[in-house]
């Protein structure tokens, strides 16, 4: 063991290598806890559990209350009730997860064949054991540590003990994270990789192990530094996070523990301790942060090691960054679930309750094509996904399973409006640079380009039959075309304001256009003559949309509000109200009691029809929310947003009343 003023003169070297993981890592899992947390507080399921939990809990603090000084016991009592309470909220979260997690991990059972055979590096692995780790250790964080990568110049000393040594940091991991917790469950492998790894090969077994939370822990090692690495995802990450420390010239630290009359034998020694130590500091504060995101009351066990990682060589200097990273994540982790909890009290308690479709947080898609800005989004069959972006590129998805299924880039004008035909065969493209491709979506083909118009497109829409379709421009027009010959069959003029938003009436017998001049135009589909004029809007209207029933029109505004409109008299029905920003895209579901809402103000937003009350989809766009839409089947709902990702609500069958 070295003396104390050893370890503090190694701690100045170490400390600001370490310092800066530390932080990183923080900060990367207060992000991405968010949808994972805001995909379990939009399950049905947990928002029963949550709302009997707030009644139990109004009823105690209620009588809380009125309790003296003489009734301590009994308040005691109800302070251990709420404890207990909070802690079954907590199991019971966390077996929902689960159950989101199994059915990824039946899909990934499926695929294992295929991976193993598409890539050889997995011939280095076991399939049995990558088999059993599915099957059987879907409730436990996977803690598996790589042999390190060894250049030869390394001293034997390293290359004869090191593997072994690591192996060290199961009986750590299970004897102060009992691989018995019945809560906490931990799983740790030595011995899974036969090789070291690399970056690239974590995410390669991310593709496999990624419903399983997962702590991959490796090293590189030369002549004169070693750095460490991790990688790690958890529930609900579609990526891995890899992370790394500056190199630690370990040669120089032997060098000054020589000058210090330590033996060689001794100073190699105590160097493999340090990097088997790093490695437990690693395994531990991964474990406690992963904890602390599926569960905010989890008491963190890293501070009570400190002097056992004293004994081992790591001072409490190089601990305590990581303390405080915990300290942090716990209390970010509190206030945004009581926040939760309180913005639920107020809906839930205060007034009657009305349920929407179970529409579940999916998954969230970040486009792979320089984060493209999404700004316009249509379904197509089997829950694909067709995404248009400001930067030309038009990406297929498979919403079910986040795949990505296609990438076309037929022109490099940027697209604000997409549009499938209702047969599913053809696909409008609105343009930047005043023209429409159609797209023949079986064969990815353009077949052709509509030209007319003599400014950007802003909109399209298909008629019901799909035989027309109709365009708005900031030209001031709206055309209709032809879609069988690309010719335009009509000009509509008289809106003379640009017009950003077009709809066509399931009916087929009426247009509506709106823009920048704060009016709405309907027009007879036939002869193009003005049915209406709708005024109300204070600001721009960006976004129509027909109730399937064709007896209303929904319109998003620059002004902050939804205005629904009785299309056979004109007359304006309701306002909503709710966003905080302009109302950039809305959207009615088939059944027509329900519509979708996204703004400026980074929110999606289902709406009841009847009654104008409204319920915020948790959303994780920064950026504006600029596309909704339903499925034909109504079972999910999609957003596009200017940040590039795309969010998918999956529904169940049975759509509740409300």
């Amino acid at each position: 063991m070295l003396e104390p003023i050893a370890i503090a003169a190694l701690g100045k070297v170490i400390t600001p290598i370490l310092i800066p993981l530390a932080a990183k890592a923080g900060q990367f899992l207060f992000e991405q806890t968010k949808p994972l947390t805001e995909r379990l507080q939009n399950d049905r399921q947990c928002q029963d559990i949550l709302l009997e939990y707030l009644k139990a809990k109004e009823k105690r603090d209620k009588e809380l209350t009125y309790l003296n000084l003489s009734q301590q016991e009994r308040a005691q009592e109800l302070k251990g009730q709420e404890l207990r309470d909070k802690r079954e909220l907590s199991a019971l979260q966390r077996e929902l997860m689960r159950e989101l997690q199994a059915k990824e991990i039946e899909i990934k059972l499926t695929e294992i064949q295929t991976v193993w055979d598409k890539d050889t590096w997995f011939s280095q692995l076991s399939r049995q054991e990558t088999e059993q780790i599915l099957l059987q250790h879907q409730q436990h964080l996977l803690v598996l540590v790589a042999p390190p990568e060894m250049s030869a110049d390394c001293p034997a000393s390293f290359r004869n003990n090191l593997k072994s040594e690591l192996r060290n940091i199961g009986s750590f991991i299970g004897g102060d994270y009992s691989f018995d917790d019945e809560v906490y469950r931990v799983k740790f492998y030595s011995d899974y990789f036969h090789k070291p790894v690399s970056d690239i090969d974590v995410e390669r077994l991310h593709r496999i192990l990624s419903p399983i939370p997962t702590i991959v822990l490796y090293c590189d090692i030369n002549d004169y530094a070693v750095m460490f690495r991790a990688g790690i995802w958890g529930l609900g990450n579609r990526h891995v996070a890899l992370f790394a420390t500056q190199p630690w010239n370990w040669e120089k630290t032997y060098q000054s523990l020589l000058e210090a009359e330590y033996t060689e034998i001794e100073s190699l020694r105590f160097i493999r301790q340090l990097i088997v130590s790093i490695h437990q500091l690693l395994a531990a504060f991964w474990m406690d942060a992963y904890f602390l995101t599926i569960d905010a009351g989890y008491q963190p066990r890293l501070g009570k090691l400190k002097q056992e990682f004293a004994d081992k060589g790591l001072a409490e200097e190089w601990i305590q960054p990581y303390i405080e990273n915990l300290t942090k994540l716990q209390q970010q982790q509190l206030e945004r679930e009581q926040q939760y909890i309180q913005n639920y009290r107020e809906i839930t308690l205060h007034k009657e309750v009305w349920v929407v479709p179970n529409l579940l947080f999916f998954q969230t898609l970040q486009s792979l094509e320089d984060r493209e800005a999404i700004l316009g989004i249509a379904f197509a069959p089997e829950g694909r996904l067709y995404a248009g972006s400001l930067q030309g590129g038009i990406t297929l998805w498979n919403g079910l399973t986040g795949e990505k299924l296609g990438y076309w880039q037929f022109q490099k004008a940027g697209i604000f409006a997409l549009a499938v035909s209702p047969d599913f065969q053809v696909m409008a493209v609105a343009r930047k640079n005043k023209t429409i491709d159609l797209i023949h979506l079986q064969t990815q083909q353009v077949i052709r380009i509509l030209k007319g118009h003599t400014h950007e497109l802003r909109s399209v829409a298909f008629s019901p039959d799909g035989k027309q379709l109709v365009s708005g421009s900031l030209d001031k027009t709206v055309k209709i075309w032809d879609v069988e010959t690309g010719q335009a069959m009509a000009t509509l003029r008289e809106a003379e304001s640009m017009i950003l938003a077009v709809a066509f009436s399931p009916d087929g017998e009426v247009i509506a256009g709106g823009g920048r001049g704060k009016t709405i135009v309907l027009w007879n589909a036939k002869n193009g003559r003005v049915i209406h004029r709708l005024l109300g809007h204070d600001d721009y209207v960006r976004s129509l949309s027909f109730s399937p029933d064709g007896t209303r029109l929904a319109s998003g505004s620059w002004d902050k509000t939804i205005k629904l409109w009785n299309v056979s008299t004109g007359a304006e029905i309701a306002t909503l109200k709710g966003h905080a920003d302009a109302v950039v895209s809305v959207g009615f579901h088939p059944d027509g009691q329900i519509l979708a809402s996204g703004g400026k103000d980074r929110q999606v937003k289902l709406w009841n029809v009847a009654t104008s009350e409204a319920r915020l989809m948790f959303n994780e766009c920064t950026d504006t929310v600029a596309a909704v839409a339903f499925s034909a089947d109504g079972l999910t709902l999609a957003a596009g947003c200017h940040d590039g990702k795309i969010q998918f609500w999956r529904g169940e069958d049975n759509l509740k009343e409300w």
